[in-house]
């Protein structure tokens, strides 16, 4: 099975350049992100089982890896948690 996770990093989740609504994004925010890390560490990852990518978006679409790219369920888990941590309107503490 392949999965592509597409995370949403526009201004509907992450906080605008204004601040508006700061609170209500982060918990967004941060429901999106615990979500697909519980559901990445639920899946059997491996080259013959789940594969799984992960996108995330906001005016463009940025690849943070692709279906080949990780075996373990850990692995993925650090990427994801890193690269969501970077977001370019975001900075999580």
């Amino acid at each position: 099975m392949d999965i592509a996770f597409v995370l949403d990093a526009s201004g509907s989740i992450v906080p605008n350049r204004n601040g508006d609504n700061t609170t209500a994004n982060y918990t967004n925010w941060k429901l999106m992100k615990a979500f697909v890390i519980t559901l990445i560490r639920s899946l059997p990852i491996s080259a013959n089982q789940t594969r799984i990518a992960l996108v995330r978006f906001s005016d463009e679409a940025d690849i943070i890896f692709q279906l080949n790219q990780y075996w373990t369920a850990e692995e993925a888990v650090e990427v994801t948690f890193a690269s969501v941590s970077r977001f370019p309107l975001f900075r999580v503490q």
